[in-house]
Parts: C-alpha cells; structure tokens; sequence
C-alpha cells in the first residue's frame, strides 16, 4: 500500500510538470521524470545565469565606487558588506523572479550610493594639477594670465566642470587685485587612464590677474574651488597652486608657514593586484601581489615604506575584541624601497593568512604609503584593495534507506536519505544522481542548500537489467560555489537486480494441468502452489526409486540364498557318492 501511495504522488507531480509552469511547481525535493529533466535544467540555468550576472554587477559597482572615490578602509568595508548582503540574498534562494533580483540589486546600489554620497568625498574631489605645472613668479603690479593645467582622477566621464577662486581682501591671503565674476568651465573631462600619458588627456584653464601693489614677498597657496557632475550627481572640491610674488622694496614679507609646499606632491597610485592561488579559502595562506606606480613625470620619491594592514573585525573572543582579517605570515607588515623613478612601476608581494572563521565576501587590505621628495618629507598616500575570501564547501549525508534491498528487472525501489550542508557557504544547484548499469532514473534536485540546512531525498528507482556485480550503485552529490565551480562527492549503496522468473516445467495434460496453468496466470499465492506441487512429485519419484532399490537387493538376496542351498545339496551329494 505504501509504494501504491508513492506511485500515485509521482503521478501527480509528473502531470503538475507537464501541464505547468515549470518555474511555479519546482521544489528543492522534487524527483525529476526522465523526460522533463532537460526542460527544467534549462529553465533553471536561464534564472542562474541571471544570477550569476547580478553578482558580478553588485561586486563591479561597489569595487568601481571604492575605487572612484578614493574611500577609507571603513567606509570601503561598509560599502563591500551592503554588496555582500544582496549576494548572500542571491545564493541563498531568497530572490525567485527576475524582477525581484532587479530590485534587490537596485536596492543595493542605491544604498552604497547613499553612503559614499555622506562621506567627505566632497573635500577631496578628483581633479588636480599635472605635475608639470611650474611655479610662476611675478612682480607687484603686474597683469599676469594664469594658465592652470589640470587632469581627472575619476573612473567615469566628469560633465559640467566649473573651477573659481578663492579670492580674499587680504594681502596675506590673496596676491592679486579682488574681482568678481572670475571662473573658468570645461565641459566634460574622461575617465582616468592610467596607461594614458596625462599631458595628452589634461584640459588648460586660465585667469587673469593683476598683482596687488602691496603684495608681500613669498609664495601664496592660490586655491580654487570646482564642481562637476559625476553620475547625476553633482559633486565638489578644491586644489592649490602656489605663486611666487616679489613685492617692492618696502614689502614685507609673507609667513613662512605659508610656504610649506612649492611643488606639487607625486601621486603614488595602484595600478592592478593579483593573488596566488586566485580563490582564496578562509584558513587559506596566499601571496598578495601589487603593482604600484610613481604618476609623476619628473620627479622621483626616496625612502618609500609600504605599510599593508587589512580591515579590522570584532571577535567572538571574550579576551581580544578585535583582529585583522588577513596576517603577515613573517610578523611584518612593511616593505621598503630605495627610490621609485618618475613614472615607474614596481611590484610589491607579501605571503598573508586569512582567519579560518572569515565570512564569504571581500575584504579591504589598505596599502599606506609613506615618501620623501627633493623638496619634502614624510609624505604619506593611501590605496584600498579588495580580496575575496570563500569559505570551503562541506556536504554530508544521513544512512540509505533502500526499500526492497533486492527487485527483479522493471521493478522499483524506493531510496530516502538526507543531504546536509555543514560549511559555512551555500552548495548552490545541488543535485543527486544514481549511476549502475543495472538501474534507471532517480535523479533529484534539490536547490540551494544555505549553510546548516538539510535537503531530502525521496527517490524511486527502477531496475534496467540483471545485476553482474555485487550489487554497488554509484550516489553521486554535486554542488556549484559562487564562482559556478562544480564539485562532486560519491557515495555507495546495494541494490539487487535479477531476471524476472519464468517457469518452463512440462505439465501432462489433465485435471492437474489446468489447474497449474490456472495458478500460474494468478497471483503470487498460485506460483507457491506450482512450486509445492513440484516438490511432492519430486519426492514421490525419489521414493519410488528407493522401493525399487530395496526390492531388488531383496532379490539379489534370496538368489544368493537359493545358490547357496543348491551348492550345499550337490556338495552332500557328492561325499554320498564317495562313501558308497
């Protein structure tokens, strides 16, 4: 009755399957038929396909954001975890049309947006002066045009670009004669490219000025406010370029704090990073390897200390409230360097580990940089990068239960075990396969697995031949990682196949015969009443041939009595004979 009730919920499920939506009927326990396995597969890979393109787009737009605006190791975490957020959303199953990934993806962006728009990105900007700008001297009273070379740092086009003076009334502040009105636009300026020399791809703006008789003798930091468009959104900053000015003879002179830098400070940039072995495990020992570029064409910084820390996370630990997530295996953190040339590009490498209970998602490792110039020291620049970890996928399963153990040839069994995910990743796609030449079908879907959850297994299997071995069948349990990596883990189980019994026995004609023939097109209760009856006539043709054994031997022995008796007869006879 059990295995009717089965049978008939297959049924059911196979008529679902094929007069339905496959997407509204698939369930992660759903026993797949034969012939809808390749439609359903399809379908699925379309929706993981979609997926898979959200995930890439998510880490896309919040490393690009990281890297636009130039963000502090916190804030470019903050901006990583919201990413990380929507892509465990992803694969764990929470998202079931492409219009709800849209959203959740949307939604994410909008989010990262929203922080990077509420930190002091403003400040800072990302258009500056070549370093090709040389400092101009001029004389008090005289009309100078002021002609500003400047480049954008920023990793998408930049629109609608306004830069003004900030002019002051006085002398100690501004070298030159206050106005208004003075700005000077540029309509759009391209993205940052680093392979591209920055002189080809600078915009020239100018200003004239009249130098303030009274102007003091020194060099004044000029500063100029701009705004932009970056993305819809309109952004600002400032830059400074200094001037120097020779007042008259009863000038004074300008304060020397005011004077702390004459050339403008190299840019040390990176420029791409590699890791080896590229996926990284929690627990995993790796080699970090940075390509870093002194972007100035004239000038060349000495003493060059790099300075590698990754982002700080809180522990579970009651005696340490926090750690880095990745460590130098040597216990140093620093690499030093002689000198870096204008314009060059060296390699910096160092062996890392990362926490064993990290969770699946980037981290930020920030590279501190601290230089001398000719002309300064103690310079300082920093760059973020961030490193994916994974954690390894770990899959075990519960004891087979095989009902019957043994089935004939067209015949099915029934197999029930559970799948459990115990890592610390979601096996995403996981499927269960049964592989044996003597069996068919069984395969099973069962979804997304998160960390911790249990998948069922609930599978009908049917017997294709007789079984030549010992009876192993290959349980195959296969799973994808984020990365679309499969991995596979085998198991084994025995299930008896035979041929289905056909009786080939001769029967007389008679009563007998057709009551045989009558068993055998009955149920199972006729085939025991043809073996028994086989069993008796077997036996009465045994005892038939012990009665003939026995009456012979009794034979064969009144004969030798009967010789014996005529043997003594003509033996008597004899010694009569000789007596006479």
């Amino acid at each position: 009755m059990k295995r009717m009730v089965k049978k008939l919920a297959m049924a059911v499920v196979s008529a679902m399957l094929l007069t339905c939506s496959i997407s509204t009927v698939m369930t992660p326990q759903t026993v797949l038929a034969d012939d809808t396995e390749d439609a359903i597969l399809a379908q699925i890979t379309n929706f993981e396909r979609s997926k898979a393109d959200g995930i890439y787009t998510l880490n896309s737009y919040a490393n690009n954001l990281i890297l636009v605006n130039k963000l502090d190791a916190v804030t470019a975490q903050q901006v990583l975890d919201i990413a990380s957020d929507a892509v465990t959303k992803i694969t764990d199953g929470k998202v079931s049309s492409e219009s709800e990934l849209e959203t959740l993806i949307s939604n994410a962006e909008a989010q990262m947006d929203a922080l990077v728009k509420n930190v002091a990105v403003a400040t800072s900007g990302f258009i500056s002066l070549t370093d090709t700008f040389e400092t101009k001297t001029v004389r008090a009273g005289e009309t100078i045009t002021l002609t500003l070379p400047v480049v954008s740092y920023a990793k998408v086009s930049l629109f609608d670009i306004v830069v003004t003076p900030q002019i002051s009334n006085l002398v100690a502040e501004w070298p030159f004669e206050p106005s208004t009105g003075e700005a000077a636009t540029i309509a759009a300026m391209p993205p940052y490219d680093n392979t591209v020399d920055l002189d080809s791809v600078r915009q020239d703006i100018s200003f004239t000025f009249k130098v303030r008789s009274d102007v003091y003798t020194g060099y004044y930091p000029l500063k100029f406010n701009y705004t932009y468009n970056r993305n819809g959104n309109v952004e600002e900053g400032t830059f400074t370029a200094y001037i120097k000015t020779i007042g008259g003879e009863e000038a004074g002179k300008l304060d020397a704090t005011s004077s702390t830098a004459i050339i403008s400070q190299p840019r040390i940039i990176v420029t791409g990073f590699t890791t080896t072995p590229d996926y990284i495990n929690a627990g995993d020992t790796f080699t970090v390897n940075i390509n870093i570029q002194n972007t100035s064409k004239t000038e060349t910084i000495r003493n060059v200390l790099f300075d590698l820390q990754a982002v700080v996370e809180s522990t579970t630990n009651s005696t340490t409230s926090s750690v880095a997530v990745f460590l130098p295996t040597s216990g140093a953190s620093s690499i030093y360097y002689d000198k870096i040339g204008p314009g060059e590009t060296i390699a910096i490498s160092m062996e890392m580990n990362a926490k064993n209970d990290l969770t699946e998602k980037p981290y930020v490792l920030s590279v501190n940089v601290k230089y001398d110039t000719e002309n300064a020291t103690n310079l300082t620049d920093t760059a973020n990068i961030s490193i994916p970890v994974h954690q390894e996928a770990r899959c075990e399963n519960s004891s087979f239960e095989i009902s019957p153990e043994a089935i004939e040839v067209g015949e099915q069994s029934n197999v029930m075990f559970s799948v459990y995910n115990t890592g610390k990743t979601t096996l995403n796609n996981t499927w269960v396969k049964f592989k044996a030449d003597s069996i068919s079908g069984g395969d099973t879907y069962l979804g997304n697995l998160a960390p911790g959850a249990t998948g069922s297994v609930d599978a009908m299997i049917t017997g294709a031949a007789a079984t030549m071995d010992d009876g192993t069948v290959t349980v195959e349990i296969s799973y994808e990682d984020d990365a679309g990596n499969v991995s596979t883990i085998e198991r084994t189980m025995n299930l008896m196949v035979s041929e289905v019994y056909i009786d080939d026995y001769n029967w007389s004609e008679g009563d007998m015969g057709e009551e045989v023939v009558e068993e055998e097109s009955g149920s199972g209760a006729g085939r025991i009443g043809l073996i028994i009856a086989a069993l008796v006539i077997v036996a009465l043709i045994v005892v038939l041939i012990i009665f003939k054994k026995r009456k012979a031997k009794k034979q064969a022995l009144k004969e030798a009595q009967e010789a014996d008796e005529l043997v003594n007869d003509l033996v008597a006879d004899e010694e009569k004979n000789k007596e006479e």
